[in-house]
């Protein structure tokens, strides 16, 4: 989850701290983002202790966004000795978010990140069609069409009444 330290309605740091005391939002990584200040060290010291995953002041340059998401992301993935992989995607309802992720990656020149991120989805959400269908159009995208056939068909095996994957297997000819 990125968020902005300014909000209307609600800061950074009150959306930082309801999600980290949600069972399920509290697993998702979180970058806050906010403006150089000079009381700036006050709120990285708040951010801290409400157990932010990474901080980011602005203005940034485009790598080092993306460096930011990376590091965050490389974090949550990691698991420790005898303790079981943390997974960043928590089922369902939180599919929304994973693609919007996905389609960041896509628009900041990191599809690879974007395809890998995906994968990993379909792994951790293997019964969602949707997770299937997606990444069953960034392998069209990329001309990976027998990998991207594989996941439309299973997008049909979970729900046989995904309109948009029959049409794109009709498309590509079965």
């Amino acid at each position: 989850m990125i968020s902005d330290w300014e909000m209307p309605g609600m800061s950074g740091i009150e959306l930082l701290r309801a999600c980290k005391s949600d069972h399920q939002l509290s697993k998702i990584p979180f970058l806050m983002v906010a403006a150089q200040s000079p009381i700036e060290n006050l709120r990285v010291s708040q951010a801290a202790r409400a157990n932010v995953d990474d901080y980011l002041l602005k203005p940034f340059q485009i790598a080092e966004f993306r460096q930011k998401i990376t590091d965050v992301l490389t974090r949550a993935g990691r698991s420790g000795k005898g303790r079981k992989k943390r997974s960043l995607l928590l089922g369902r309802s939180h599919f929304k978010a994973v693609l919007e992720l996905v389609r960041l990656f896509e628009q900041i020149g990191e599809g690879d990140r974007a395809l890998a991120f995906m994968q990993k989805t379909c792994k951790n959400l293997e019964s969602v069609p949707e997770a299937h269908f997606e990444l069953g159009l960034l392998y069209y995208g990329r001309g990976q069409f027998d990998l991207c056939k594989a996941e439309f068909a299973k997008t049909l095996e979970l729900n046989g009444d995904h309109p948009e994957a029959k049409l794109m297997l009709e498309v590509l000819g079965i």
